[in-house]
């Protein structure tokens, strides 16, 4: 049944999965990544309250999986709950402190919240640990302009481009 929901997922058949995932986690509820499927599944049909439960089912079951903390930390963004997304970053870095993609996302969640001074100081981390990563050069450039720190913004603007960054345009 496990396989067949991954091909359900796979082929865009959500709801299927979901059923088959169902009588999995019925047979199964200790395993955590039917949970994961699920949520992500339930994602794609636009229910996010079932995915976020789902998320945090496999949390629990697998609380050193920073994965998991990650993706519904992106629910949450999505759904404009900005703390829970910080906590669940927070969280994850604990896990991984050197992670320069969990850093930078969690750099998101507070731009997305007006929380710019924190955006900076993350994404300018993230550079820190991978100073080729143009999508923090070009985040931290839209915070330095929300800031009024235009001449900053410029040099982030024009170091994303030089990277290959071309989403300004």
């Amino acid at each position: 049944l496990f396989n067949r929901a991954l091909i359900y997922s796979d082929l865009e058949q959500h709801q299927k999965a979901i059923d088959d995932l169902e009588l999995v986690i019925n047979r199964a509820p200790q395993l955590a990544h039917p949970h994961i499927i699920q949520a992500r599944s339930n994602l794609k049909i636009g229910r996010d309250q079932s995915a976020i439960s789902d998320f945090s089912y496999a949390i629990r079951l697998m609380p050193d999986n920073p994965e998991f903390l990650v993706e519904r930390a992106a629910v949450y963004v999505s759904n404009k709950l900005f703390s829970q997304a910080i906590l669940d970053l927070d969280n994850a870095l604990i896990l991984e402190p050197n992670s320069p993609q969990i850093i930078f996302q969690r750099g998101e969640a507070f731009q997305k919240s007006g929380q710019h001074e924190s955006a900076i100081n993350d994404y300018t981390k993230a550079i820190s640990i991978d100073s080729s990563f143009k999508e923090a050069y070009r985040n931290r450039s839209l915070s330095y302009l929300a800031l009024d720190i235009d001449q900053l913004a410029l040099i982030d603007i024009q170091k994303a481009e030089q990277l290959g960054d071309r989403s300004m345009y």
